[in-house]
């Protein structure tokens, strides 16, 4: 299991971990009371896919917090012995630990065969990762302004920039 003891530092935007943490709770509990409610019977490939997707978001989540080690945080946090990551998921990708929370909701929401948790990722969810994302860039901006912005060129935020060979 990863344990990582979390290291005092300057947290930025608090509130972006509260309303995210809050977000997932919520989405997971419209997946589970869609399918509580729902009177017809569950289609069993789209289970089956929401549940391939829901642990492919739960490994990538993994290897990106073990990536991270020292340097991960549920808080926009600077450290101040931290560098800037680009190896694992982060050679690929600037944010492979957010994708892999989508994965996950977006697994669990198929896998409950809940359109309403799909609707709430894409209009509530979505959104707030996106302010999170922008907020995080630009602390690692401000902090490490050559290394990060050398990155960004060469990396992309959620989708790859060179082929993945």
């Amino acid at each position: 299991a990863i344990r990582l003891k979390e290291k005092e530092g300057i947290i930025s935007y608090r509130y972006t971990s509260f309303s995210l943490i809050l977000s997932y709770i919520i989405c997971i509990c419209i997946a589970i009371l869609e399918y509580l409610m729902h009177e017809a019977e569950p289609k069993l490939q789209i289970t089956i896919t929401g549940f391939i997707i829901l642990m492919t978001g739960v490994f990538l989540r993994r290897a990106s917090i073990k990536t991270l080690g020292k340097n991960w945080s549920i808080h926009i946090k600077y450290i101040g012995e931290q560098n800037v990551i680009n190896t694992g998921p982060y050679k690929w990708v600037r944010h492979p630990y957010y994708i892999a929370v989508v994965l996950e909701l977006s697994g669990a929401a198929l896998y409950f065969n809940s359109i309403l948790s799909l609707g709430y990722i894409v209009l509530i969810h979505l959104p707030l990762l996106l302010i999170r994302v922008s907020l995080e860039e630009k602390m690692l901006i401000s902090k490490f302004p050559q290394q990060y912005g050398s990155y960004c060129r060469k990396t992309g935020r959620f989708m790859p920039m060179r082929a993945v060979i």
